[in-house]
Parts: C-alpha cells; structure tokens; sequence
C-alpha cells in the first residue's frame, strides 16, 4: 500500500463528506473518501454526521473474533475545533451492540452536529 500522506490537525480537505474510522495499526484516525483511505489525522472535527455499521461484517467479527474495519462516523470535515465542556465521550464496541453509543448512559446513537476526533477519545455535541 502507498504511504499516504498524515493529515496536520489544521489542514481541511473541503471536498466530499468522509468516513473516518479508527485506525488501530496507526493509532490513529484513518479518512476515506469514495471508499479510498485518503489520509491520516491524530485529531479532526466533523459536523452533521452519520454513524455507519457494516452488520454484515459486524457479525463476522464476532464470529471470529478478529477486528476488522466495518464502522465509521460519516459527515463534513472542517477545521480543528477545541472539544466543548458539553460535548459527550462516544464510542462503539461491536460486542456490546451494532451501534455507536454515548460512553456515559450507553444510548444508541445515530446523528451528531459535531463529532471531535482526539487521541483520549472521540466526543460528539447534539447527538440524537
């Protein structure tokens, strides 16, 4: 595979909406766009997201055992903005069920305005 090139935390593509999903081999946060791996960024912010789980493959990592990329938070990446006092921690664990979720109460969660990618987490602010 190419080395493609790490993302600064200040540098915004502008373009389409991207898939941003957790990069364990990097510790980092892995961008597509089209379905290609585009760039690398410790740090980033997203707003109006979505957030995908592939069920299919989902599954078969349970099965398994074995981790494979199958979810991602999608949605418009702007400039690095600081993480709000508001904003909630938000994770997702494929065993614990097939959807992202607020880390404090364990809701479901399918939208956010904002969702802020840092190396102790990812937040989200509006989620709904």
């Amino acid at each position: 595979m190419e080395n493609l090139p790490i993302l600064a935390h200040h540098e915004s593509t502008g373009g389409p909406m991207v898939k941003v999903a957790k990069n364990l081999h990097k510790r980092q946060y892995s961008l597509r766009e089209k379905g290609r791996v585009v760039g690398y960024a410790s740090t980033l912010t997203l707003q109006h997201c979505t957030f995908e789980v592939n069920e299919t493959t989902r599954q078969r990592v349970m099965r398994r055992g074995q981790k494979e990329v199958h979810a991602f938070v999608v949605g418009d990446r702007i400039a690095d903005q600081p993480v709000p006092a508001e904003a909630v921690q938000i994770g997702y664990n494929p065993f614990l069920q097939g959807q992202f979720f607020r880390k404090d109460s364990g809701a479901a969660i399918q939208h956010a305005l904002e969702v802020y990618f840092t190396p102790q987490g990812v937040f989200a602010l509006g989620v709904s």
